[in-house]
């Protein structure tokens, strides 16, 4: 069962305004329901990130107000776009303007979703490495699985042409691959890290062999 935004706002806002929580939630599901998706969708990418989240709530420092992060840091995702992130966190601040968050929560909304760019640049605090690393751990899942979300995330990019898709991410992948490791906690990097480099490298040989032939 997928943990509705409106459990984080309990936490965060006890006296929050329910007929406002409700439409924010029914947003967000038909922002996570586009046509396009098929891995950022409730199913494939939220859902199972917020049921991982709730088994290491005690290593996060403000577990519900990730929750609150982790819902929308994929709100606005257009394919092929650079400022996804920014205009999600935008989204995110204004929601929970809208539910009279406090200007700090606000600031540490915006800090957790610009953390999910992945670029270490952008992680402040604790909280910004669990969800960074929340945003990835996929990557280390089983070969079977690892191959069967990246078919999803090609068909979210089928408009673009089999070369210029390959080329970046391959160019986004060995990003990964370069640092010492690719996951800020410990508790990433000790259960995905050494399989996520595997899949990694494995589907970097893929794409590599498709240009080859193309």
């Amino acid at each position: 069962m997928t943990l509705s935004i409106i459990d984080a706002i309990k936490k965060l806002k006890p006296d929050y305004d329910k007929e406002k929580a409700d439409l924010m939630s029914n947003e967000l599901m038909i922002a996570y329901a586009g046509y396009y998706r098929k891995y950022h969708t409730i199913k494939e990418h939220i859902s199972p990130g917020l049921n991982l989240l709730k088994e290491i709530k005690d290593l996060c420092e403000n577990y519900p107000l990730v929750q609150f992060a982790w819902w929308y840091h994929d709100f606005y995702m257009v394919p092929g776009t650079p400022h996804n992130e920014n205009v999600s966190a935008d989204r995110a601040a204004f929601d929970g303007l809208n539910l009279d968050f406090n200007s700090g929560l606000i600031i540490k909304i915006f800090s957790l979703i610009f953390a999910t760019k992945h670029e270490k640049k952008n992680i402040v605090v604790h909280d910004d490495e669990i969800i960074h690393d929340l945003d990835l751990y996929l990557l280390g899942d089983s070969p079977k699985q690892y191959e069967r979300r990246q078919t999803l995330i090609r068909a979210e990019y089928d408009l673009f042409p089999i070369e210029t898709y390959n080329k970046q991410r391959i160019f986004i992948l060995d990003k990964f691959l370069q640092y010492k490791n690719m996951f800020c906690t410990e508790y990433f990097q000790g259960r995905f890290e050494q399989q996520a480099r595997k899949n990694i490298k494995a589907e970097i040989n893929i794409l590599k062999s498709e240009l080859e032939q193309c």
